[in-house]
């Protein structure tokens, strides 16, 4: 009997299409691709669902003539918090985009947290607000490389991504095989990431990034979107089958 799950997958964008941000063209352009793919279970395996992870390989490439400050998606983050700061959205492209595009259908899907089976714990000093304390850690005179990167002009800034998906992909699982044996079929050609880290709503967060960039301009040009939070859209990234 084979057991088929929908699961999903992950990020990068293309700048000039979706209603993304237009990264490409304020010079800070986001790239990966895909090193594995791989069920897992929730849970444990205790009534959980089968889910695809994939790991990639991850790029920021600064094309501009100037120092690009860049938040790291794998920086310091509070152990309880670390799935919050940021928001990682996905997004599959049912087709691949073209110049021609202004844009394109996109379908959504969320960062499956493979720890919702364990009930949450409310004793962790001091990291009951994940906000207050990110805002404690960056208000600075300069960028902490524990939170940010500083990127030449022409440089890059590369580092390693898991997301965990359970739509854009089916996996059979034949019985009595190893998760690891599974067979992924991707449902969508592409998809794309998307970083997004804000810190409004929180009293002394609320247009702390806009000051740092002020602050910060000896270092180099903090990338925040008009928004005023920290908004990134990766290049599309071509999918593929594993197993």
């Amino acid at each position: 009997m084979k057991r088929w799950v929908f699961l999903s997958l992950l990020f990068l964008l293309f700048a000039f299409f979706a209603n993304g941000q237009t990264t490409r063209t304020k010079g800070l352009v986001l790239t990966g691709t895909i090193i594995d793919l791989g069920a897992t279970s929730e849970c444990q395996g205790k009534n959980g669902r089968v889910l695809v992870q994939a790991e990639l390989a991850m790029q920021f490439r600064n094309d501009t003539d100037r120092r690009l400050i860049v938040f790291k998606p794998d920086g310091r983050r509070p152990l309880p918090f670390a799935e919050e700061l940021p928001i990682t959205r996905v997004y599959f492209l049912p087709r691949l985009p073209s110049i021609s595009d202004k844009q394109s259908v996109r379908v959504d899907a969320n960062d499956i947290r493979t720890n919702n089976c364990i009930p949450p714990r409310t004793d962790y000093y001091g990291f009951s607000d994940p906000i207050s304390w990110y805002v404690r850690q960056i208000d600075f005179s300069g960028p902490h490389a524990d939170f940010f990167e500083v990127i030449e002009p022409g440089g890059y800034y590369s580092f390693a991504e898991v997301i965990t998906l359970d739509t854009g992909f089916e996996v059979e699982v034949k019985l009595g095989r190893s998760l690891r044996e599974s067979r992924i079929r991707s449902e969508f050609p592409a998809f794309q990431i998307e970083y997004h880290l804000s810190l409004k709503g929180n009293e002394k967060g609320e247009g702390l990034f806009r000051n740092l960039q002020t602050r910060w301009k000896n270092y180099g040009d903090l990338f925040l979107d008009d928004n005023g939070d920290f908004t990134v859209t990766s290049e599309p990234i071509i999918n593929r089958t594993a197993g």
